[in-house]
């Protein structure tokens, strides 16, 4: 700054004799000798109005700022600007921060944790904030303008507010309606009753996923709602049947732990070579499990949403006695395969594919799986399903033959959300519970008589399933509707080329042939739900 510059080439010191001035009688106690540097380096003395005409300054501002110096002994500290107002302004500040504090915040599933931002609920808004700000605090001191308080909302809190959710609970829903609108008090309480122990029991669910245990594993699985093949920017795309692309992720770990590539796994395939059912889920979970470091683990828990088709099923329940019996080292007691309350299935593989759908919504077309794999990369380990590295085995078949039908088990198995499979002596045990906390059930055999899990030796299935003729002549239309007739020369569309193949072999479905021009009597027609792509979670109530 100038002050430091006038101090560099000024002497500043007491004065032997003090005189009084001649003309205001004060006492002179400061004297100064002024320098300037020359041409050649070496500096010169000179007088004062020398040195103030060459830094184009008044002589009282070198004699203020070498009298603060004199006096301090210091570096000379600029007093002009700065801050003025925060001090002043410290009590309402502190008050709006609290009050801000005092809102939870709540949690947000979709997301990796690597955010620090926290969620409001999707009613609150800055001005309803404010409005109530207003109304709790009665002191007049402490009372802000709106602008004020959306200042320190926006710069001290790192908050936003959610959008309001699709998916919720039907039964919350349905127990938060009829609860307003109920007018018997006695039949309002039961409602309410029932209303907490719903929600308890989803905390419940949500503190075992929390749970960490040295020596525990947790191992989330989840399916990815159907990816579209092509994905295509087109209106035409919204009339027409696509091919699916399925996504299964494994992520290791409670729902507290950090998702990277070392522990998410994504198991893709196309409808092309096998559906998507138990066997294929089964399979994923019976490779996941022989390919981990086990060491020093007692238990598995496993944790899935409660869809039928897929996870909550005899299948995988036979796969995890066959692995227990055969495949698990000597140190795992017990494997746990729990189910959420139904509406309340967040899992951490459902963070994962926000951001790959986060990213996919962003491509503008993804025509073949390469395209797919290369998002998928950067958020999980991929593995193919079928190939050598993990085959598909037929779990469906075996459990027939060697396991007794759920409803011959020695415990219900719908309303079963906890069940655990222990090793004695060369028996798989299956104890079943309801509740997430208290062990009520017994521990018994499900293996029909003179069977054991150990001689379970299911099959390597083939990959390769038909695809409706009318699917594929609709993907065909839609190529040759966004890329042209010759769609086919192109190298990039070579993977959906080898899948439809010579379209003159089909024998089209007339109804499926929708002309140019689109119109409700050739488009609005029912289609099979798997093949529109929706999300298996629509169907897990």
């Amino acid at each position: 700054s100038l002050d430091a510059y006038i101090l560099t080439y000024c002497d500043v010191s007491t004065p032997k004799r003090i005189d009084r001035h001649p003309q205001n009688g004060h006492r002179k106690g400061i004297s100064i000798s002024y320098r300037i540097r020359t041409r050649s380096g070496k500096l010169a003395k000179v007088c004062q109005k020398a040195f103030c005409g060459f830094l184009n300054i008044g002589r009282d501002r070198v004699q203020r700022v070498c009298k603060r110096h004199l006096e301090s002994g210091g570096p000379p500290i600029e007093r002009r600007g700065g801050d003025r107002k925060s001090k002043k302004f410290l009590a309402k500040q502190n008050s709006v921060m609290s009050f801000i504090k005092k809102f939870q915040t709540i949690e947000v599933h979709y997301c990796r944790g690597r955010t620090r931002r926290q969620y409001l609920p999707s009613e609150l808004s800055i001005n309803k904030m404010y409005l109530m700000y207003c109304d709790q605090i009665k002191d007049d001191e402490l009372q802000v303008k709106q602008s004020y308080f959306r200042y320190v909302f926006n710069t001290k809190f790192n908050i936003g507010f959610k959008r309001p959710a699709t998916d919720i609970c039907s039964k919350c829903k349905m127990y938060k309606e009829t609860i307003k609108f109920e007018k018997d008090p006695t039949k309002k309480q039961a409602l309410m009753v029932r209303n907490t122990v719903h929600k308890r029991r989803a905390k419940a669910f949500y503190k075992l996923l929390k749970e960490d245990r040295p020596n525990m594993i947790t191992i989330c699985f989840d399916c990815q709602k159907n990816m579209s093949l092509p994905k295509l920017s087109d209106q035409a795309a919204y009339f027409s049947r696509q091919l699916s692309l399925y996504n299964c992720g494994v992520v290791l770990g409670s729902s507290k732990a950090k998702l990277t590539k070392e522990n998410v796994f994504l198991y893709v395939w196309g409808e092309y070579d096998r559906p998507k059912g138990s066997n294929e889920i089964a399979s994923i979970i019976f490779h996941r499990l022989c390919n981990m470091n086990l060491d020093n683990i007692e238990c598995i828990r496993l944790v899935a949403d409660g869809c039928g088709g897929q996870n909550k099923n005899s299948i995988l329940m036979g796969m995890c006695s066959h692995w227990l019996a055969t495949k698990a080292p000597i140190n795992i007691k017990s494997i746990e395969v729990i189910f959420p309350v139904v509406g309340h299935s967040f899992l951490p593989p459902d963070r994962v594919f926000a951001q790959i759908e986060k990213t996919v919504k962003a491509k503008e077309s993804l025509v073949s799986p390469a395209e797919y794999y290369e998002i998928y990369d950067k958020f999980g380990t991929i593995v193919e399903v079928g190939s050598d590295e993990c085959p598909v085995y037929d779990f469906k078949t075996e459990v027939g033959a060697f396991f007794k039908p759920p409803g011959n088990w020695h415990f219900h198995f719908n309303p079963t959300k906890r069940f655990t499979f222990t090793k004695f002596e060369n028996e798989i045990l299956v104890r079943g519970e309801t509740s997430y906390v208290v062990n009520n059930g017994t521990a018994a055999s499900v293996i029909k008589k003179g069977r054991k899990a150990s001689d379970m030796k299911p099959q390597r299935m083939k990959a390769g399933i038909p695809i409706k003729s009318a699917k594929i002549v609709d993907v065909d239309n839609l190529l040759s509707k966004h890329f042209g007739n010759e769609w086919r020369k192109m190298c990039r569309l070579e993977f959906l080329k080898t899948i439809i193949g010579d379209r003159t072999k089909l024998k089209a479905d007339p109804v499926s042939e929708c002309e140019d021009d689109f119109d409700e009597e050739s488009c609005c027609y029912d289609h099979d739900a798997s093949e529109w792509g929706h999300d298996d979670e629509d169907n897990h109530v």
